[in-house]
């Protein structure tokens, strides 16, 4: 499965990967196991695919644009203005992405693969470069196995063409017989026990330069080597890199016409004969079969209008001798596509004989670096070793996790990469074990990095390779590093430990909310009744007080209103920490909070200090829902902590509309914050030094600024300071204009 956060292979699907085309018994069957792992590992709601080998099945219009593109094609948010009609009908049926992509390879579609998500934007760049890759492979896969049972349905015309009235060999490519049929028996006068260990050259004139064309699939004419009249036009055709398919005709054998196009029209190659313009005259059946042209409907066009660069290859036939021209060509299968494949053309008595054939190398290829491209993306280390276990390649993961480059590690046994003889032991059973078995998991051994005497631990995937013949001819090892899981493990110890820890905390901390809110509130009743008695005091209730009485009483009411503020500002604190705050929410104009008895209160505290105090409300500002009571008390905190800090200039409040938010502003002239205060002047209890101040007030409890955060953040809102020391500062905070809607996403 892949983990989204780092979207790469693991060693299991990776050996799912490589075995999908052997465990596939069709082609169909094959797209379909390609589709479910798209699917898993994208992580889709849906997968849709079409076998294109079915009658019938047409692509839509999206499937057609990848296609024809040979990329996938992605829609990340499927709408109804979608590019194409499906993609709407996705949409409609309740997906919001989607990701198609062909499995095809060369002019050949084998299927088509949509992914669909019910989310938006689930195929990011980094994910759908890793489903390219996957979808590519299986492409190769496809293609391979596709030629794989053309090559069955070779070997079957062998068969068949052994039995028909040509003489005809099979030789290896350096001309030494194989096998001959009947009539290849009869011409070189042998039986088949008889031809064991001789050559072409035994029975016909060919020289080195004539063995190395037939060699590479051409035609030679070569005479009986008796010294006889009869001569022979020798064909070639290459079976596979060690075996050469030989088919002679007698040159002054002019009965052979009908026989030719029985033995051309079963073959896999497309055989083309021309006139003298090069005009195509007539076509095999297996012209179809083999690039998707119809044989009917390529009679009559000139070769050079179904090839690439069609006029050079044109103007070489023309120019031929009586020997045989061959290239690389690319042929146009329509709709501006072309298909890779070999020419081979020659002279003969109306015209051009031509031969076209597909190279298959690059099939396999394509289906190499389609693996290699997924090693190198698997999350694990991956390292291929030969039969006897020495290293022959690694990916970049094995390299990182051995602190090794693939060119150090290359030529050294894999089991020396062990800390212990234990370790190595291990690793040396597991290959025998694994040949044995064909595949191997969970081996746990520890190895040791390059240049160090770290241990790390791994768990150990081993399967065996195999050659055409069945042989085991090597091992790649998936090994999956345990030390992040092991750490992994001791975080989450700790997590559950300091969880613990926190919990304790928190509960000694809401002890202590609760002792102070408490004490807080017992201490408001003495206070109370303290300050009533002083205040029938000092207005004579008791008998008149003389002047220095007088002076003392108003002292203690000045304390204890100062006294009954600390308190109630511990009471805040205490409530806000508890969550114990509810707001008596209204509509809030700040006009009328403008007006409000204790704004002017405090402003005319700044104007009998000397200070300019003014008050903007911007003309687009709206109402707000919020608690008007708890909002006069964050301005009566800002103002007051600004009148604390300025001695000279200004304190100007602006309220403004930014956005969604309503903005206000509080800036002073004063001294200014330094940027170590900065941080921590909205911490409980932290207060500012009053530097370079010739006024020194009496401090206060440090939780003003510290009930303006909770009081704003109650709101949904969040404040903020610009300040620089010398040049004053602006304290700022900022309110939602629709509180539901905050409301709403703090719910989601």
């Amino acid at each position: 499965m892949v983990d989204m956060a780092d979207q790469s292979i693991s060693g299991k699907s990776l050996l799912e990967l490589m075995e999908m085309e052997k465990r596939s018994p069709s082609i169909s069957d094959l797209v379909s196991k390609a589709a479910l792992k798209l699917k898993e590992m994208s992580n889709a709601d849906s997968v849709a695919v079409k076998d294109m080998a079915l009658e019938g099945i047409k692509a839509s219009q999206s499937e057609e644009f990848a296609v024809n593109t040979g990329k996938p094609y992605i829609d990340n948010r499927l709408s109804g203005y979608s590019a194409f009609p499906d993609l709407i009908a996705y949409y409609n049926q309740g997906f919001k992405s989607c990701m198609t992509l062909p499995i095809a390879s060369d002019s050949r579609t084998f299927g088509i693969i949509t992914l669909l998500s019910k989310s938006e934007n689930l195929f990011s760049e980094q994910l759908s470069g890793m489903l390219d890759i996957i979808a590519k492979l299986a492409s190769a896969q496809a293609s391979v196995k596709f030629e794989r049972e053309k090559s069955l349905n070779v070997a079957k015309y062998f068969d068949a063409a052994f039995g028909n009235r040509f003489p005809q060999f099979l030789a290896d490519r350096k001309g030494r017989l194989v096998k001959a049929n009947k009539m290849g028996l009869n011409l070189i006068d042998r039986t088949a026990n008889e031809i064991a260990g001789s050559s072409i050259r035994d029975f016909f004139r060919i020289s080195d330069d004539e063995l190395a064309k037939l060699s590479n699939g051409m035609q030679i004419d070569a005479a009986d080597s008796k010294g006889a009249s009869r001569r022979f036009v020798i064909s070639s055709s290459i079976v596979n890199e060690k075996l050469m398919h030989l088919l002679l005709e007698d040159s002054t054998d002019a009965g052979i016409a009908d026989d030719r196009n029985m033995l051309l029209n079963s073959s896999n190659d497309a055989f083309l004969m021309l006139d003298k313009s090069a005009r195509i005259e007539w076509a095999s059946q297996s012209t179809d079969r083999v690039f998707g042209l119809n044989s009917m409907a390529v009679t009559g066009r000139k070769i050079s209008e179904i090839i690439a660069n069609g006029d050079d290859i044109a103007a070489k036939i023309s120019n031929l001798g009586d020997s045989i021209y061959s290239a690389d060509i690319k042929i146009s299968v329509g709709n501006d596509f072309y298909t890779d494949a070999t020419l081979q053309i020659y002279r003969n008595a109306n015209g051009y004989s031509c031969v076209l054939s597909k190279d298959y190398k690059k099939y396999v290829e394509q289906a190499n670096r389609s693996v290699k491209d997924v090693i190198e993306l698997s999350s694990d280390a991956v390292i291929i070793t030969d039969e006897s276990g020495y290293i022959k390649s690694t990916n970049k993961n094995a390299d990182k996790l051995l602190r090794n480059s693939s060119s150090e590690l290359n030529g050294t046994n894999i089991a020396s990469l062990g800390v212990e003889a234990e370790d190595q032991e291990k690793i040396s059973n597991s290959i025998i074990l694994a040949k044995k078995s064909s595949s191997l998991t969970d081996i746990f051994v520890n190895v040791r990095p390059s240049g160090s005497d770290a241990r790390i631990p791994v768990s150990q995937s081993i399967k065996a390779l195999t050659d055409d013949a069945g042989r085991t001819s090597g091992y790649i090892f998936i090994s999956r590093d345990l030390s992040p899981k092991m750490m992994i493990e001791e975080l989450k110890e700790n997590i559950e430990r300091i969880s613990k820890d926190a919990e304790k905390y928190k509960e000694e901390s809401d002890l202590k909310t609760q002792f102070i809110y408490n004490i807080s509130h017992d201490l408001k009743t003495p206070i109370t009744n303290i300050k009533g008695f002083s205040i029938l005091l000092l207005n004579g209730e008791f008998g008149q007080l003389n002047d220095d009485q007088k002076s003392y009483t108003k002292l203690i009411i000045d304390e204890l209103d100062r006294l009954m503020r600390l308190i109630q500002q511990m009471l805040d604190v205490a409530k806000l920490s508890s969550g114990k705050v509810k707001l008596d929410l209204q509509q809030v104009n700040f006009n009328e909070l403008k007006e409000n008895p204790s704004i002017k209160a405090i402003a005319e505290m700044c104007e009998k200090s000397g200070l300019e105090f003014s008050w903007v409300n911007d003309y687009n500002v709206p109402e707000i829902t919020a608690d008007p009571n708890r909002l006069i008390q964050v301005f009566v905190n800002l103002i007051g902590n600004a009148l604390k800090f300025t001695e000279k200039g200004f304190i100007r409040v602006h309220v403004s509309r930014k956005g969604k938010n309503v903005r206000v502003e509080v800036q002073d002239s004063g001294i200014g914050i330094s940027k170590e205060d900065k941080q921590k002047v909205f911490k409980k209890f932290y207060q500012l030094q009053r530097k370079g101040m010739t006024m020194q007030e009496k401090s206060g409890t440090g939780l003003g600024l510290s009930i303006v955060k909770g009081i704003v953040k109650l709101h949904y809102g969040s404040v903020g300071l610009k300040s620089e020391v010398g040049k004053g500062s602006t304290f700022y905070f900022t309110l939602p204009v629709s509180r539901k809607a905050k409301e709403e996403a703090r719910k989601q």
